[in-house]
């Protein structure tokens, strides 16, 4: 708004339409904190989820779930049938993931074919593995691909919170750590962390 000048009453409105630069600005943001394959969240949402779950369980007294995913013999699927295949298995696996959850619940592609699942209040520690056990049925199931079919599995590792530690750096350890054990073990299954 200007006012007129010499004395005269009044003044000159102008506006400006900025509705593309905000769907731009909200565009920018959207890729920075979402993974551009799946169009789950990423590393740096998840983080930042983890961090909004932690601090609510710890003001209600709840408890939270972490499992930690990776995708067994991927490597083998980019190798034998190529990259593209590749993308479309984990566009896949992050359909099916996100369908055994809660709405309240998170999904996150953190790299390559590794994957974490944030469960908020659970009442108790089986509550999660009932949650794993669904995701590791629905990845068992043939995917398809360009008139194929590719068979996955997924190891899981759950760290829960407060029992296995009370920040995302420790859940995160912890989770890896069971996965690994399962990988180890034959792969195909989870398994809770165990500081023995």
């Amino acid at each position: 708004v200007t006012p007129l000048v010499g004395g005269k009453r009044g003044a000159v409105v102008s506006h400006i339409d900025i509705t593309g630069r905000k769907r731009a600005e909200r565009q920018v943001e959207y890729l920075a904190m979402h993974d551009h394959l799946t169009n789950l969240p990423n590393r740096q949402l998840f983080i930042d989820r983890m961090s909004q779950a932690l601090a609510r369980a710890k003001r209600y007294r709840k408890q939270v779930a972490l499992l930690y995913l990776d995708v067994d013999n991927f490597k083998s699927i980019n190798d034998t049938s190529g990259h593209v295949v590749g993308d479309t298995v984990l566009v896949e696996i992050g359909n099916r993931l996100q369908k055994c959850i809660r709405a309240s619940d998170t999904v996150a592609r953190l790299g390559g074919d590794e994957f974490a699942v944030i469960l908020q209040d659970i009442h108790q520690a089986e509550d999660s593995g009932m949650v794993a056990q669904k995701i590791a049925d629905a990845l068992t199931q043939p995917i398809e691909v360009q008139d194929s079919q590719i068979r996955v599995g997924v190891s899981i590792g759950i760290s829960l919170y407060p029992e296995d530690g009370d920040n995302i750096v420790t859940l995160l350890k912890c989770a890896d750590t069971a996965m690994y054990l399962v990988k180890s073990a034959g792969k195909g299954a989870f398994q809770y962390y165990s500081k023995e």
